[in-house]
């Protein structure tokens, strides 16, 4: 293979290998975010999370429809707004602030630490999306 040809085959490879790298680092995209989304929505079932958990009231756990940004009642008095932050903490912690009217140790006994902080983002990411 003479220079030319390698020159031609190193231009076409660049400018997708370039692309690639802008998008990886301006922080991901809206298909990544969805595709978070989406991950979060197979990690809820896989997790056993709707056992527990609905889009309606009526559930052992706090229902999810229009909890993302919500305002929440704690067990303490306080109220918080149910953050990006806030619902990772509760969902790695779940007895760190419990919700008004349900019961502290219930969901600590059924996760049991087994979920990571990615899948936690992940499961968010998918709150994120149901209707408010």
């Amino acid at each position: 293979m003479g220079p030319f040809r390698r020159s031609t085959l190193s231009r076409q490879f660049a400018a997708p290998l370039i692309a690639v790298a802008v998008v990886a680092g301006c922080g991901g995209t809206a298909k990544e975010s969805k595709s978070a989304a989406d991950r979060g929505a197979n990690l809820v079932e896989s997790y056993g999370c709707r056992s527990c958990h609905s889009n309606s009231a009526g559930g052992v756990g706090p229902d999810w429809a229009r909890l993302a940004g919500s305002r929440v009642t704690l067990a303490n008095g306080r109220t918080t707004v149910a953050n990006r932050e806030y619902l990772v903490r509760a969902i790695l912690d779940p007895d760190a602030d419990v919700v008004a009217g349900y019961s502290s140790g219930v969901m600590a006994d059924a996760v049991g630490g087994r979920i990571t902080r990615k899948d936690a983002s992940a499961i968010v990411a998918y709150l994120e999306t149901l209707e408010r």
